[in-house]
């Protein structure tokens, strides 16, 4: 009998013993760096109390059946796990859906996935209860709509340079109307990158085309340059080898000239000493 007390004691020790660390395991909250998290006030005494209070980073000790984490916080999507970035923290969000269709000025059809660049504006668990859905989900329609507006106001031509896209999606001024937008998502979209993009197929084969044909113009008035250029080099090399044959002649000419003056004078000596050359003997 008294085995049976014994036994019986420990068994119910061990059960303290577990539930007690259960307590504690659950009461015992570690929040990172740059992170916050949202808890759930079970007993509201005070009914102008808030029911979400926010926890910033370091250790917590909180009654497990006062508190209860909230586990689906807005910024779920966003943040992997259960906790909240602090007001400040820079993160890359990529939009659902994510592939967002649009038509350019000229009708030609498209899609566009985006990435972006945000930061946090200031919160507080007061805000957190107001919203009735994941900020990632409620951003898409505004994003969606904004992206395709954006990108309604330049040609299928324009589109077709990625620098270009990115310039009209990033313009400070359309920026600033998005960002009045998601506002009250406390959301600031900082910078817009551009993951994949592409435009109808069938206006990319005739864009293809009609650069084909242009290329094979400019090929072809390069070709005509280059034979232009190559006649007159020819018309250059013969001018130059006719002055060069002009030049010998004229030097050719410039010698029998010097070697007839020579004779003269050579005649013209003879001539003073008394001998004609040209006088018959007399008997």
């Amino acid at each position: 009998m008294e085995h049976l007390i014994y036994a019986l004691a420990l068994v119910i020790l061990i059960i303290v013993v577990l539930c007690g660390l259960t307590f504690l395991w659950c009461s015992f909250y570690i929040v990172k760096p740059g992170r916050r998290i949202l808890m759930w006030r079970l007993q509201n005494k005070n009914p102008g109390a808030p029911k979400l209070l926010v926890f910033e980073a370091g250790v917590h000790f909180l009654n497990c059946f006062e508190f209860t984490l909230c586990d689906s916080t807005p910024f779920k999507g966003i943040i992997g796990d259960h906790t909240c970035p602090t007001p400040g923290s820079l993160l890359m969000l990529f939009p659902r859906p994510a592939t967002i269709k649009f038509q350019s000025e000229d009708g030609i059809s498209g899609y566009v996935e985006i990435n972006l660049t945000v930061e946090v504006l200031k919160w507080m668990g007061s805000d957190m209860e107001h919203l009735s859905g994941r900020i990632c989900n409620m951003m898409a329609i505004p994003i969606t709509k904004w992206v395709s507006q954006g990108l309604s106001v330049m040609t299928a031509s324009e589109l077709l340079a990625p620098h270009r896209v990115l310039q009209t999606l990033n313009q400070e001024e359309r920026l600033q109307e998005l960002n009045e937008t998601l506002e009250v998502y406390f959301i600031k979209v900082q910078r817009i990158g551009v993951d994949d993009f592409e435009l109808n197929n069938k206006y990319l084969k005739s864009a293809a085309l009609e650069m084909s044909k242009r290329r094979e113009l400019v090929l072809s008035q390069l070709d005509v340059e280059i034979a232009k250029r190559n006649i007159q080099k020819k018309e250059l090399q013969a001018e130059f080898c006719n002055k060069d044959y002009l030049a010998k002649e004229r030097a050719k000419g410039e010698v029998a000239q010097s070697k007839w003056e020579l004779f003269k004078k050579k005649i013209a000596d003879l001539h003073e000493m008394g001998y004609d050359m040209f006088a018959k003997d007399k008997l």
